[in-house]
């Protein structure tokens, strides 16, 4: 149904990914006009982002995407995804390093906020989920690890902890 909810401080909104189009809230008080589209187009922002962090390999084969495979310099090959529209970054490109099972290890990026080439990523701690999606929940960049928590997944609302549909106001 392509339905997230994004939550970052007092701000909630409730997105529909396919359409850029949601309800925004703050501090639980529903917003209208263009302060509720300043706040769904972050929430968009911050879900292209997050969700590729999370779960980089579902978002292979999204519209303006280009694949190649290419050698690397130890002779292996490597995977290289360029991101030649949509989402909030066209232009970044990922060389994505597999293991023998093609479960991504690492990758290197090519990408606008970072001012130099070819820095290095990790994905670690690869759980899968109950539904069977594989998500990497940690990621080593430079000297830092970020840890990735609190990932929730069902079919119904009670398994995520909802009492109702929050996504109904939404829907056509």
């Amino acid at each position: 149904m392509n339905l997230v909810q994004v939550t970052w401080g007092n701000k909630k909104v409730l997105l529909n990914t396919k359409k850029v189009a949601g309800k925004a809230y703050e501090d639980g008080v529903e917003l209208a006009g263009k302060q509720s589209d300043k706040l769904v187009q972050k929430a968009w922002n911050y879900f292209c982002n997050d969700s590729f962090w999370l779960n980089a390999p579902a978002k292979v084969f999204d519209k303006g995407t280009e694949r190649s495979i290419v050698t690397l310099k130890d002779g292996r090959q490597g995977l290289m995804i360029e991101y030649a529209s949509g989402g909030v970054t066209p232009g970044d490109a990922y060389v994505w390093i597999l293991d023998e099972n093609n479960l991504p290890t690492s990758w290197k990026m090519w990408v606008n906020i970072i001012p130099i080439g070819g820095v290095e990523a990790t994905w670690e701690d690869w759980k899968t989920l109950q539904l069977g999606a594989k998500v990497a929940t940690g990621h080593k960049i430079g000297g830092y690890f970020l840890k990735i928590s609190h990932v929730e997944e069902g079919q119904t609302y009670d398994v995520v902890g909802l009492e109702e549909d929050l996504f109904a106001p939404i829907l056509p």
